[in-house]
Order: structure tokens, then sequence, then C-alpha cells
């Protein structure tokens, strides 16, 4: 570890200290803070509200991309200029992931996007109900969603949604995930009374 930055080390250039997303593009460091973004960059963090000045939840780098979830939903940031919402999609975005050279959102309660052709499309099917706090991508290239209420697979040909449940603790709200060839890991918690989450299940 280098060093343990914060808005008062950085003199406001790490804009808040309630940091709720990464992605590296080129060699800056973009981190999505309650307060909006801060990069680092050649060893020093930077003021990005220049680019967004509202909170971010979600950070995905593709190509030459950077993919913003906002209050509004995604927003591209490319060449220098932050793009709209594209039309099509709903409600805020929470989670970024990109599966089969697709980007698909997760919202706050209305389901997983996928964008395609300049446009968003709701995703099918049999998705759990509530918040999507958690998008990964499996080796196998399958879409997996953490919500509120559980843990889902997508299945693109099928355009529908698999639900799982575990033989474990109850996964009431998976709040992060991530897939490898041992299978989906992920932590539950705070719909848990203090105390009494479910720790990692896999």
């Amino acid at each position: 570890l280098r060093r343990s930055d914060s808005s008062a080390s950085t003199a406001g250039a790490l804009i808040s200290d309630d940091v709720r997303a990464l992605a590296t593009l080129g060699d800056t460091l973009w981190c999505a803070t309650g307060a909006g973004l801060a990069a680092f960059a050649a060893g020093a963090w930077i003021d990005r509200t220049d680019v967004l000045a509202a909170p971010a939840g979600a950070l995905l780098a593709v190509a030459d991309t950077l993919w913003i979830g906002s209050a509004a939903g995604p927003r591209p940031y490319a060449n220098g200029a932050l793009g709209p919402v594209a039309p099509g999609h709903f409600g805020e975005c929470l989670a970024l992931a990109r599966a089969g050279g697709v980007v698909y959102s997760g919202t706050n309660g209305i389901g997983v996007f996928r964008y395609a052709g300049g446009a968003w499309s709701a995703t099918g099917s049999g998705f759990p109900l509530g918040k999507t706090q958690a998008l990964g991508v499996a080796p196998d290239g399958a879409l997996w969603a953490g919500t509120e209420t559980g843990l889902a697979r997508f299945s693109p040909g099928d355009d529908a949604w698999t639900t799982h449940s575990t033989d474990g603790p109850l996964v009431d709200s998976v709040e992060r995930l991530v897939a490898d060839a041992r299978g989906v890991w992920f932590t539950t918690g705070n719909l848990s009374a203090p105390g009494t989450g479910g720790g990692v299940v896999v």
C-alpha cells in the first residue's frame, strides 16, 4: 500500500471520503464519491467535479469511455465531454458491468438495462425484486446480479433471469459480488440486524 488518502489529506482534491466506486482508464484512476468525481494521475489527486459534481455510485471503463452511474442513469464520459443518459433507461444507476461486449446498468429497483445501438432497453423476465446493488461477470461470460432480495444469473439467449438461493445463510441483501471459476462470491448484510449479517457466501 502506498498510503491512505482522504479529503483532508489531499486538501479537498479527493472531494469526499464517501468513496463508492473505482475504475482505471488509461493511466488515470477515477473515483466516484458522494460528492462527485475525483481522479488520481501522475502521483496526485485531482478534483474532477468539472465532469460531475453530484453523487456517483458506479464506474465502468470501456475502451476510451468512462461510464458513470448517476441519479439520472449511466452517463458516458469520453473525449473530455460528459454525455447525457441515452433513451430507454429508467432509475438511478447503482452498478455497471460489461458482459459479452454489452454494457449493463443495475438500478434502484427498476431492474437491469442493457445498452445497444445508442439506447437502453430492459432485460427480460424473472429478475428479483429490489435494488440491484452489484453486477459481476463470470469466466463463462455470464452476468450475475446481486439485489436486496437475492442473486440472479442472466441468460441473454433466453432474455431471462434465473434466481439462485443458498443452502446456507439467508441471502436478504447482496451488497457486492465477484465471479470466478470457483463460483460466485458475494457479501450480504445491510438488511440484517447489527451482528447478524450473513458474512461471505459462495
